[in-house]
């Protein structure tokens, strides 16, 4: 046979062939894009009313409370984290310097009214704060700072 008479496929079937791959193509992808969204979350309420004592024995006694809104307010609440930074005495301070706080002690979320005592050492000032976390682990924000010296 001869190239000539070989049989050239019809030029509209063709374009009928490539218009239903692309409405295919098109169809397979339709559907609604968009950036995604984070889920609907409220996160614990922080606590204002962060307060301290200090004890004949050379201890610190913090504070607080949560109201009952707080704790019907988004997921349950799962405890307590205190945080603490200390400097020497023999540095000046620094009221508008950023703080470094470390984590002291985890605790469970038991009652409204909570306390919270540790032991001190003589020759430094003490910042302490708190955040509450609920069963998610998302944290409140920072409670206020107290702040004092122990010599």
């Amino acid at each position: 046979m001869n190239q000539l008479t070989k049989k050239r496929p019809n030029s509209s079937r063709l374009k009928w062939i490539a218009l239903v791959f692309v409405v295919g193509v098109l169809l397979a992808n339709c559907g609604v894009k968009a950036p995604p969204v984070p889920p609907n979350y409220t996160p614990p309420a922080a606590v204002t009313d962060l307060a301290y004592a200090l004890e004949a024995d050379g201890s610190v006694v913090l504070s607080w409370s949560l109201s009952g809104k707080e704790r019907t307010k988004g997921a349950k609440l799962q405890g307590v984290r205190v945080y603490r930074s200390k400097d020497s005495l023999e540095n000046p301070a620094c009221e508008g310097c950023p703080r470094i706080f470390s984590m002291v002690k985890d605790l469970p979320l038991e009652q409204d009214n909570m306390v919270f005592r540790e032991p001190m050492q003589k020759g430094f000032r003490y910042y302490y704060k708190i955040v509450i976390y609920d069963e998610s682990n998302m944290e409140s924000a920072d409670s206020n700072v107290v702040s004092f010296e122990y010599q």
